[in-house]
């Protein structure tokens, strides 16, 4: 089992969705899950999971179960320093969860040169930005190089996304 979260912020409330999917090729969702908190961090520059990190945490406590893989909407690593590596998001909640699940980032933007590997798909000339903890990068890269959805964003990405910022 995947998941797939992502994070809509109004004022200082946040919803986060969480939708289940059972393989890298799916199109449509086991179960999907929404959460609301508030009180939120204000956001600082190179310390957006301080704001982002306990709306993910929130969501994924409702599941019985934590997915093998989950998918987030920014990045895993925020430098490409191999012997000194920053974590962003995806480091940290991977480290919240107890390095139990696969964290897989994809951003649509590049944080910083030379940050993630450049996945492109459908028709769009514009890349995303894949990094990962837990599984080699390549092949979180061609996991979602593999989804569903014939667009630049996979179809399960697309849908969380729409979850999040109308429920």
């Amino acid at each position: 089992m995947f998941g797939c979260v992502d994070v809509h912020y109004a004022d200082q409330s946040a919803t986060c969705a969480l939708v289940l999917f059972d393989g890298w090729q799916a199109a449509t969702p086991i179960q999907t899950f929404i959460s609301k908190t508030g009180d939120l961090e204000q956001y600082q520059p190179g310390e957006f999971y301080k704001r982002e990190l306990p709306s993910l945490i929130t969501a994924i406590q409702m599941v019985a179960q934590l997915p093998d893989s989950i998918l987030i909407d920014g990045n895993v690593w925020i430098s490409n320093d191999i012997d000194n590596p920053k974590p962003g998001l995806g480091a940290r909640l991977y480290e919240a969860l107890q390095r139990r699940s696969v964290i897989i980032g994809i951003a649509k933007t590049r944080y910083a040169a030379g940050v993630g590997i450049e996945v492109f798909r459908g028709q769009s000339k514009n890349p995303l930005y894949v990094t990962a903890v837990g599984l080699d990068v390549n092949q979180a890269a061609q996991h979602v190089q593999d989804m569903h959805g014939k667009y630049r964003i996979p179809t399960i990405v697309r849908l969380t996304d729409q979850l999040a910022r109308t429920s």
